[in-house]
């Protein structure tokens, strides 16, 4: 093999190395994006009167956690986001149609819609979330805290105001754990908010 060849040689495994190389080692982790999930359809827990409508938000959120990365608080108040663990739509409307779909069950309700589905009907009553915290707390807890209320659609009034404090513990620190926990936390909330219809709006 004259030198001309020897060079061209060696330039072609040299390419065929490196692309081999950045293949390996360029390449980025895979995304997970996750939905918070909805109670399975069961028997209610109260019994509501369908001649109610309920629109369940809007729901805020800090300003923080309105990105799709999952977020975890460690005990120093720090927060961090994981980039390639993330919701799959945005954090509101998903934390307002799971409690929709979740007070509805607990209700035994078709009559109970997110606001973002209230143009299928007219509300009588509007409930309207305030979250502070829903996110991991670093290391094995999950926190849910929001003030809520029902108002009558008709006088825009407070029937009353409720907060929700609530502790979900991790059994794992796997993101699918993570983000069930964030689901089992709104069943409790839900719960919460559908006794407090009851209590304020009636029942059959």
């Amino acid at each position: 093999m004259n030198k001309n060849h020897r060079t061209i040689w060696f330039a072609a495994a040299s390419l065929l190395a490196w692309t081999l190389l950045s293949g390996c080692f360029g390449r980025s982790p895979k995304v997970h994006y996750y939905r918070l999930q909805a109670l399975e359809t069961n028997s209610p827990e109260h019994k509501f009167s369908n001649k109610l409508k309920i629109a369940v938000g809007p729901v805020s959120i800090p300003e923080a956690l309105k990105r799709t990365q999952i977020a975890a608080q460690d005990p120093s108040g720090s927060i961090t986001f994981s980039e390639y663990n993330r919701w799959a739509g945005p954090l509101p409307e998903e934390i307002a149609a799971v409690l929709a779909e979740n007070i509805a069950v607990l209700l035994g309700s078709h009559q109970v819609v997110s606001h973002a589905q209230e143009g299928v009907l007219e509300p009588s009553h509007r409930m309207v979330v305030s979250i502070s915290h829903f996110e991991r707390r670093i290391p094995k807890e999950l926190v849910l805290e929001a003030v809520w209320s029902i108002k009558a659609e008709k006088t825009n009034q407070p029937l009353t105001v409720r907060r929700s404090n609530i502790r979900e513990p991790l059994q794992s620190e796997s993101y699918e754990e993570i983000v069930q926990a964030h689901s089992r936390a709104l069943r409790t909330m839900a719960r919460e908010m559908g006794q407090a219809v009851v209590e304020n709006i009636g029942s059959d």
